[in-house]
């Protein structure tokens, strides 16, 4: 299967002119192997061929559960028994987990279909795009719980994408001067707490 794939590769590389990516680019440290980016890679392929018209379906699709069915994809054979080329085969699922699908749509698919309803005037897509996020339950990482800490419930993905960029774009950056938020905070009057004890995440 290698060697195949090792093949197949190098006609593709000189007919097309492709460009190999770098090693340092795969990342395996700290993640779990059902997550290893060659199974992952696999099963895009996958799902990108059994799927004929995927986009189409994907714009077409306005329900949650039925998106999540439509992106339900198996490893190939190799991929099933293997985390990585060479390891020693053994069973292992090859279909991505229910969180996983809900990171991949609410990370991939849902912004996807915003910037094409947007590029084509098409507010259909944006609509259902950000009805599907506010359908999906929030999120639950680092940045969510550290908002959480201080108050700030959220009831779907929509909102904790929201704060998710408000953290990387802002609190990060302490650009707190450049934040609807921010300068309210600074306005706060001294028997507040102090500004410091407000700010997320470290800066860059």
């Amino acid at each position: 299967y290698l060697h195949c794939l090792q093949k197949e590769y190098a006609a593709l590389k000189s007919l097309y002119d492709l460009k190999p990516m770098d090693s340092w680019v795969w990342k395996f440290h700290r993640m779990r192997p059902v997550n290893f980016p060659t199974r992952r890679i696999s099963q895009l392929a996958n799902l990108m061929t059994c799927q004929e018209g995927l986009f189409r379906k994907i714009c077409e699709t306005s329900d949650y559960s039925n998106m999540t069915e439509l992106l339900q994809a198996e490893a190939s054979e190799y991929w099933q028994k293997h985390y990585r080329f060479g390891d020693k085969p053994g069973k292992i699922s090859g279909t991505g987990g229910k969180k996983q699908i809900e990171i991949l749509i609410v990370n991939s698919i849902l912004p996807l279909l915003w910037v094409y309803g947007k590029i084509n005037n098409k507010n259909e897509y944006c609509d259902r795009a950000i009805d599907m996020a506010e359908s999906i339950p929030p999120e639950n990482n680092r940045i969510t719980r550290q908002w959480r800490d201080i108050g700030i419930d959220t009831i779907s993905s929509f909102e904790t994408q929201g704060l998710i960029e408000l953290t990387e774009e802002y609190c990060k950056n302490r650009r707190c001067l450049y934040c609807h938020i921010g300068t309210k905070l600074i306005s706060l009057d001294s028997e507040r707490k102090p500004q410091s004890d407000l700010i997320l995440g470290e800066p860059s």
